[in-house]
């Protein structure tokens, strides 16, 4: 087999393209496209970034319908450092949160996001300056 565009060549064709880096790449998620009408047929999900944080973590995630969100940030010992429960039902759409990691101390903690009845969870490091 040989490489060429015929219906009996190799059709595997790999393209890398590299950038510099720039301030500010690190607050870009790639995880997913949460804003797409596509995501709401799909599991729930939600992203962190940066990850690892130092004073501010992003958490972004969509609801398909209006809900009661609620998070909890738990260190690796299992105890709660950190929650907060959304004042009344977020709307349908992409939300975006940001919360103070300032008082963390450094280290791995698991963020718990609970969508109504759903919990989903994901694990982030806390880096120092």
């Amino acid at each position: 087999m040989t490489w060429g565009e015929g219906t009996e060549d190799e059709m595997f064709y790999f393209i890398l393209q590299l950038l510099d880096y720039q301030s500010g790449d690190e607050n870009i998620s790639l995880e997913s496209s949460l804003g797409s009408e596509e995501h709401s047929l799909h599991q729930p999900s939600f992203n962190l970034f940066p990850n690892p944080v130092v004073d501010e973590l992003n958490l972004q995630f969509y609801l398909s319908s209006p809900q009661e969100v609620r998070w909890n940030c738990i260190d690796l010992m299992g105890k709660t450092v950190q929650e907060a429960s959304l004042e009344g039902k977020l709307q349908r759409g992409l939300h975006t949160l940001k919360i103070d990691t300032k008082d963390l101390a450094v280290g791995s903690y698991v963020l718990s996001l609970e969508i109504g009845e759903q919990r989903l969870v994901k694990r982030f490091n806390k880096k120092s300056l």
